[in-house]
């Protein structure tokens, strides 16, 4: 079938004039990449399926198909489309657990941006838990700097307003903070005033640059919402319990965190060596 000349930016203006999210077209957009048009048919559809066993990548067959239906493909391209079906998720439900980055995964996702801003949005997200709405309201002085100027060598403080305009404290790691102080005090502060929002960016934009360096850092999709999911989980990792980790991201309801009460496989896999290492296996 000759549609790996398949016009992406054509995909793309589709996807938006359906209102879609940027967060979902990117989605779509990873699934996409993944796709072998040279192969479309019944069996590859069964094969792709197989090979992403998810809802996402049945629904982003169903607007391929769509997309490929209400615009200019010859007639022969489109009678095949009109006989395919797109198969159905199989095998077991499972609990949904959110994805997750490692600490190490969230420092190369940093690492491979191109500039400090955005290095320290992604580190800054990660442990602080924050939403994308909180992250890019941050002002210079919202960061506790006089207590953590007395003692560099400890951790620094931020103050967020979360939903319901509440606030809470987000602990900052040493090293980060000194990061974030000399960049405010060398870049920033030279550029804006103390009252504008520290990182000047929209959340539509933040979206595309961390979507494009997980692609380039790790080779998946990656949200903002992704690295708060990936502070909850290494929270309790690290022993944090349900109520503590429900405070610090500031959920409203203990429920929402009860998503963190699965334990990671490598979590389990350390613990078990550590076992044998106790019997002398």
């Amino acid at each position: 079938m000759e549609t790996t000349n398949l016009d992406r930016a054509l995909w793309n203006e589709w996807l938006k004039a359906k209102s879609l999210s940027s967060n979902t077209i990117g989605q779509y957009n990873y699934y996409f990449d993944k796709f072998e048009f040279d192969k479309f048919s019944q069996p590859y559809l069964v094969e792709y399926i197989n090979k992403f066993n998810n809802n996402v990548a049945r629904a982003f067959l169903k607007n391929l198909l769509h997309f490929i239906k209400t615009n200019e493909f010859p007639k022969e391209i489109k009678m095949l489309i009109s006989e395919l079906e797109i198969p159905q998720v199989t095998g077991r439900k499972r609990v949904r657990l959110p994805e997750i980055l490692s600490e190490d995964q969230v420092f190369q996702l940093s690492n491979s941006m191109k500039y400090e801003r955005d290095k320290l949005m992604t580190l800054l997200t990660f442990y602080g838990g924050l939403r994308v709405s909180e992250l890019i309201k941050i002002k210079p002085y919202d960061f506790a700097w006089e207590t953590w100027l007395r003692a560099p060598e400890e951790l620094g403080k931020l103050r967020v307003i979360g939903k319901g305009d509440k606030q809470r404290p987000i602990f900052v790691p040493a090293k980060l903070m000194a990061r974030l102080y000399v960049w405010i005090k060398d870049i920033v502060s030279k550029k804006q005033g103390k009252d504008i929002y520290l990182f000047n960016i929209s959340k539509k934009r933040w979206e595309q640059i961390i979507d494009k360096g997980g692609r380039k850092a790790l080779d998946r999709h990656i949200n903002p919402h992704l690295l708060r999911h990936s502070c909850g989980t290494w929270l309790r990792d690290n022993g944090w319990d349900l109520k503590e980790i429900a405070e610090y991201l500031g959920h409203e309801s203990i429920s929402t965190t009860a998503i963190y009460t699965h334990v990671s496989q490598e979590k389990l896999k350390d613990k078990f060596q550590g076992l044998i290492r106790e019997k002398g296996t």
